[in-house]
């Protein structure tokens, strides 16, 4: 009886486990990082009008900070606008002022421009800038968070002897938490987050969580794909591809087929076209895929790729193999 029990369980173990290279990447140098250059698009920026003498003062009094007086050279008194914005722009972390004054100040400068088209005078649009100082920095460094970059130049790849199997487990539920059917439709999805998910049959998890509805959908894309055998969503405890120094990238979903391994990432369109941030993870994970590839093939694997799926593309009818025919990253 014991004997079948343990035949039964080491039987049912493949349907049970994902097998992942034990590969760690790394960025091996410094990573270069910054701003590209661009023009703040100043019709982002409302119309502010000045503010009454007394309000501006009584502003000045409780924000000491915000005063700033700076000469341009030791020969002048002229107090330049943009020293106002680039005061505030310097108090974020990821703003440093030798490596990007020359954008800071010429952003400043469009914006203070922006002001002089629709303010009739100098003292108006100096009321402005000193009321509001903090305001436009907050929204030029908004835009510059959109031109951000880093740029690791090399990796370090260690591989490690055999594979890390994956068994399934349970995402801790508190006893009062539902327990939803994951094919259902969820009316609000801005409160997915706090939901919980049950009924699948190829998820290494009984239940699971999504950080937003196309994830869900994506579950139901692996559920009904008959080439899919089993997927899940990792942890940092599964999987180590670190997109800088110190920064691990944690993919959406790893999906076994009967052909392929598969590191998934759905992500908003805009996010996949314009942030930088979302480039250097897909970079990394590509470089990852490849090394685990060749690890697994020498070792009776599958190849290893990475799908980068836009949020708006996750329909149930798609496939797996319909989704790398479109959206595999190279």
């Amino acid at each position: 009886m014991v004997e079948e029990m343990v035949a039964k369980a080491v039987e049912l173990l493949p349907d049970l486990s994902i097998e992942i290279p034990r590969i760690i990447l790394q960025p091996t140098e410094e990573i270069s990082w910054g701003y590209q250059d661009f023009d703040l698009d100043c019709s982002l920026i409302p119309k502010l009008q000045p503010v009454a003498e007394n309000i501006l003062i009584e502003h000045l009094r409780t924000h000491q900070r915000e005063v700033l007086q700076i000469k341009k050279d030791v020969n002048t008194t002229e107090e330049r606008l943009e020293d106002y914005l680039v005061f505030h722009l310097m108090d974020y972390p990821a703003v440093s002022y030798e490596d990007h004054a020359e954008l800071l100040y010429k952003l400043s400068g469009q914006l203070i421009s922006y002001l002089r088209s629709y303010l009739k005078t100098e003292d108006e649009v100096k009321n402005v800038v000193v009321y509001n100082q903090k305001r436009f920095a907050q929204l030029i460094y908004g835009q510059m968070k959109e031109h951000y970059y880093e740029e690791p130049t090399n990796y370090e790849v260690i591989v490690r002897v055999g594979f890390d199997t994956l068994k399934s487990s349970n995402v801790a539920v508190d006893t009062n938490e539902e327990v939803r059917d994951f094919r259902q439709p969820v009316a609000n999805k801005a409160a997915i987050r706090s939901m919980c998910f049950g009924g699948f049959k190829k998820c290494l998890y009984r239940t699971q969580k999504f950080e937003s509805d196309a994830e869900r959908k994506f579950a139901v894309i692996c559920e009904s794909d008959p080439s899919v055998l089993k997927w899940l969503k990792p942890t940092q405890n599964h999987i180590k591809i670190y997109y800088n120094q110190t920064q691990a990238y944690i993919p959406d979903f790893i999906v076994e087929t009967d052909e392929k391994m598969y590191l998934c990432e759905i992500k908003a369109t805009n996010r996949i076209e314009e942030d930088q941030e979302v480039a250097l993870k897909a970079q990394a994970a590509i470089t990852w895929c490849q090394h685990a590839s060749k690890h697994a093939l020498e070792n009776g694997g599958k190849e290893w790729v990475y799908l980068l799926i836009p949020h708006d593309d996750v329909d149930s009818n798609k496939t797996i193999k319909g989704l790398e025919a479109i959206y595999k990253e190279n």
